[in-house]
């Protein structure tokens, strides 16, 4: 089976005061435009910065080169 490496498409947002259902709506918005969410640091006082990805469209997957030893 030949392995293939994927390209993407990164977002990277700043939330203050992101509690209660504003985390849900975000979360599925960002979701339905294709956004998965892959990294969060909570930044204390209901502050995270959130890491998104999602696929390049524009851009296909590529074989991954493995060097035999």
């Amino acid at each position: 089976m030949e392995e293939r490496t994927t390209q993407w498409d990164y977002l990277v947002e700043d939330h203050t005061r992101f509690e209660g259902d504003r985390r849900a709506v975000l979360l599925n918005t960002r979701g339905s435009e294709g956004w998965e969410l892959c990294g969060l640091s909570d930044n204390g006082n209901w502050t995270f910065t959130m890491v998104f990805k999602r696929p390049r469209p524009d851009v296909p997957t590529r074989p991954i080169e493995i060097e035999a030893d």
